[in-house]
Order: structure tokens, then sequence, then C-alpha cells
């Protein structure tokens, strides 16, 4: 019948609406670990090369240590 017809179109409807409200959760936790990727990507790149400038000035600071110890 007819209302069975509508009762069906609005359970439908409700169902789509929730699932629309997932979705948009979705993309705002998808959007946040691109975020949080992107700060982690940065760190990293800062830690590397705070690495490489402390190797190379233990390396001064041992070259000269050794000069001095002579």
């Amino acid at each position: 019948t007819e209302n069975a017809e509508i009762l069906e179109l609005k359970k439908k409807l409700l169902k789509f609406d929730e699932i629309e409200a997932e979705n948009k959760r979705l993309r705002q936790i998808i959007e946040e670990n691109c975020r949080r990727d992107a700060e982690f990507k940065s760190r990293i790149e800062e830690l590397e090369k705070s690495r490489t400038d402390t190797v190379s000035e233990n390396a001064k600071l041992k070259t000269k240590s050794n000069y001095l110890n002579r």
C-alpha cells in the first residue's frame, strides 16, 4: 500500500542520513590523519637534520680533542 511505501522510504531516508553522517565523520578522521602525517613527516625531517648536524659537530669536536691531546 501507499502508506507502507511511504514508511519504507522514510526508513531508507533515515538510513541514508545515518550513512551520510558516518561518511562525514570518517572524512574528518582522514583529514586529521593527513594533517598529523604531515606534522610527523616534518618533525622526522627536523630530527634527521638535527642528527646530521650533531654527527658533524661530534666529528669536529673529536678531531679538535685528538689535536689537543697530542
